[in-house]
């Protein structure tokens, strides 16, 4: 059974402890997914990693398969009704990640904003043109592909610049999964 469990800041403190989160960050390590998730070598340490995950203009989402960590994702660059989502997805995932993806995707399309209006019609994604297996991924769940855009995405560990493929996709699209 997925589980999708949001990364919040309570009034206790976090959903889900820091040395949980740091764990994540070491499993990418160990699998050998640091590289192709984040290619512009911003995020190097564990350091690196809670600040991301606890920058508060993201919204970060563990995927649990049974009790297995399967996936994190974030949502970034958030606008008024989109935002671009991230994602890793762990050797225990691999197999599943269509399936996840709808749930996730599912997920967010339900979130609602403070009037009780869908926060999201539209989640993006930029992905790195050599990152095939992602964009393999993006096209089964149901992405549209709109295009690339030349040298825009840093992919520091293999060739340098590289394109950027743009998708989408739309609430609409979930509809009856």
């Amino acid at each position: 059974m997925i589980n999708i469990i949001p990364y919040v800041e309570t009034k206790k403190g976090w959903s889900i402890p820091d040395d949980h989160m740091i764990w994540i960050f070491t499993k990418m390590l160990k699998q050998g997914l640091v590289k192709k998730t984040f290619p512009a070598g911003l995020i190097l340490t564990h350091h690196d990693w809670m600040d991301l995950v606890k920058n508060k203009a993201h919204i970060v989402h563990i995927i649990t398969n049974e009790k297995t960590v399967v996936a994190v994702t974030w949502l970034s660059n958030i606008g008024h009704n989109h935002a671009f989502c991230h994602f890793c997805v762990f050797r225990e995932g691999w197999g599943k990640s269509k399936h996840m993806a709808r749930e996730l995707l599912k997920k967010l399309f339900s979130y609602k904003g403070h009037g009780g209006e869908p926060l999201f019609d539209v989640i993006c994604g930029r992905t790195p043109a050599n990152n095939r297996l992602a964009l393999k991924m993006l096209e089964r769940v149901g992405f549209t592909i709109i295009g690339k855009i030349p040298d825009i995405c840093l992919d520091v560990y293999d060739c340098g610049k590289v394109d950027a493929v743009f998708s989408y996709i739309k609430r609409e699209a979930t509809h009856g999964w």
